[in-house]
């Protein structure tokens, strides 16, 4: 694990709960980049925290203040794939084979690692991890069958656990709209401009990213008017609502590719269309065509006829 011991936001732990796993995954250099290996290995944040006396620092990567070191957990590593023979509390025997070399028995002395291998165990040379300091490996299918609940990480005072939160909430069924109890139509639909580019856009020009935010206003119907509001979801014509927003570029609102963007949104959901394959690509490909560019300096559209800002 990349360890910054002198900087508490690069500690190797730094941001992790308990609960969490750790995925290490060998990756081999073969051809033209590396290959990662077949079956990762995984670790509790509790059982690397609760043995991190017996880890050891490498050198510092670089030779700047705070630079990263590797900090490493004694283990045992087989550089043969081959099957576990017998395990004790002091070592482990296996046979090395199935790579075309000749079989060889070698013997792994624990000195104090957990085995996490049992008799008849097969292994791959190079990836898997038969012993180590932490008591075992985690379980991954365990873990999974965890629920995780984003509501109450959504006030957490860590901004990790908000990120997440917020990124899952959109797999929460429940939570929906109507779902929740809401009218299907939104009382209003803002758009929130942050005013704010990116770094990647002011070195550039262009933006990868829509930088433009949708704040829907919702509210819970009355008795009377549930039946009215509730209407049934239809897949929208992505391309051609996407030719009326680009149309209507003379509106102030549509300034820039975000713009635009969110308006496509802004209509889908007036409609209540559903827009899956709505991407940002496919409106900059539609502004060109239709003989807008972007100004480098400023992000807005320029018509490529006059220069002009298109609003």
């Amino acid at each position: 694990m990349s360890d910054a011991p002198d900087n508490p936001e690069g500690v190797w732990d730094a941001g992790l709960r308990n609960e969490d796993i750790v995925a290490l995954i060998a990756c081999s250099d073969i051809g033209d980049g590396p290959v990662p290996a077949e079956n990762p290995v995984y670790f509790s944040v509790r059982d690397l925290r609760d043995t991190v006396d017996a880890s050891r620092l490498g050198p510092p990567k670089s030779a700047s203040e705070g630079a990263e070191r590797d900090r490493e957990w004694p283990a045992t590593v087989p550089s043969r794939p081959g099957t576990v023979e017998s395990v004790t509390a002091e070592r482990i025997v296996v046979m090395m084979e199935g790579d075309g070399a000749p079989a060889r028995r070698q013997t792994y002395a624990l000195n104090g690692k957990h085995a996490y291998v049992a008799a008849g165990d097969g292994f791959q040379g190079g990836s898997s991890i038969i012993a180590g300091v932490p008591r075992s490996q985690a379980n991954l299918a365990v873990a999974r069958a965890n629920v995780y609940d984003p509501l109450p990480h959504i006030q957490s005072n860590s901004s990790l656990d908000r990120y997440a939160a917020v990124k899952a909430l959109r797999f929460r069924t429940d939570l929906r709209t109507q779902d929740a109890g809401f009218a299907g139509a939104p009382v209003h639909v803002a758009i929130l401009d942050k005013g704010q580019r990116s770094v990647k856009g002011l070195n550039s020009g262009s933006e990868g990213v829509v930088t433009l935010d949708l704040i829907l206003t919702v509210r819970k119907p009355g008795p009377k008017d549930k039946a009215v509001n509730a209407r049934q979801l239809k897949n929208g014509d992505t391309a051609g609502l996407i030719r009326e927003a680009v149309a209507e570029l003379s509106i102030e609102r549509a300034r820039n590719p975000s713009y635009v963007y969110a308006h496509v949104l802004t209509k889908a959901i007036q409609k209540h269309l559903v827009l899956d394959d709505l991407h940002l690509g496919d409106v900059l490909v539609a502004l060109r065509a239709a003989g807008y560019a972007i100004d480098g300096k400023t992000g807005l559209l320029l018509r490529e006829d006059r220069k002009e800002p298109a609003a």
